[in-house]
Parts: C-alpha cells; structure tokens; sequence
C-alpha cells in the first residue's frame, strides 16, 4: 500500500482496556471506541473503495481467544428528518501495529447534496476472563482512497 496516498484523519492516544491508568499519557476509552468521520467524494474521482487505517500501539490478543474488532459503520438518514439508522459495512480482527480494512462506500447513499457519515468503532475482545483483557493505546486513524476524503467528527 502507498503510505504516501494516505490522509491522516485523526490522531491521539485513547486507552481500551481494563486497567484505567496504565497508560498515563492517554485517555482511558473502557472497553470501545467510536471515532466519527464525514466522508465524502472528490468532484472528478475514479472508481474505488476507501481503506481505513487503525493504527496502534501495545496491543496483544490471548492465545485461545479472538482478536480485539474493528467496524465500519455507517449512519444512514431514514425517512424521518434528522434520524439516522446504523449500519455495519465491514469488520475485521485488529493487529499489532497498523490494521486496514477496505470497505465498499458505493453502498452507502447519502441524501443529495450530503455527505456520508461513518464510524471507525473499535471493540476489545471480551471473550477472555477480565484479568487476561488487553490493554492497547489507539493513535490515529488514516484514509487511503483515490475517490473519497474524510474529516474527523459528523458535519
């Protein structure tokens, strides 16, 4: 993948886990996090998906268990005005380091003249016992699309 394509779209350092305080220099998040985003299209765009980029640091899965998950997903306007159904486009297990996923957005329609709105949802693995819970810092999320662009929060 070309790094160079890639729009940073947020960056800090939230705390999932277990444990607050561990991690002295990030907020403490609990189990899962929501990051919202706005995408929306370039005017003259090719055709093609939008790959998110989670990158984080410290994170760890227990062997015997499932990885912690990261979705994508979106929020659609439903008939009413100003009311949103959710939707999830994609999910994948998260990775040590950086974790991509690719998602299809031509199956997200926003109303004419709106953008789309989306969520990058992160949810650590409850399956374990809760002393065996990781404890991981996220610390940015990036876009990778020729097609669309992003900001950080619902406008």
């Amino acid at each position: 993948m070309d790094t160079d394509t890639r729009q940073l779209v947020w960056q800090g350092r939230l705390h999932l886990g277990d444990e607050p305080g561990i991690y002295g220099d990030a907020c403490y998040v609990g189990l899962g996090c929501d990051l919202p985003i706005t995408v929306r299209e370039f005017d003259e765009h090719p055709t093609g998906a939008a790959t998110f980029v989670l990158a984080t640091e410290n994170m760890g899965t227990q062997r015997g268990y499932p990885s912690h998950a990261m979705q994508v997903v979106c929020f659609e306007e439903t008939d009413m005005s100003n009311h949103y159904s959710e939707r999830v486009v994609r999910e994948t297990p998260l990775v040590p380091g950086d974790t991509l996923i690719e998602a299809d957005l031509s199956g997200v329609q926003p109303k004419p003249e709106s953008a789309r709105y989306l969520s990058i949802r992160v949810r650590l693995d409850t399956s374990a016992p809760p002393a065996l819970y990781d404890d991981f810092v996220v610390v940015g999320l990036s876009l990778q699309s020729t097609r669309y662009y992003a900001s950080f929060g619902f406008y």
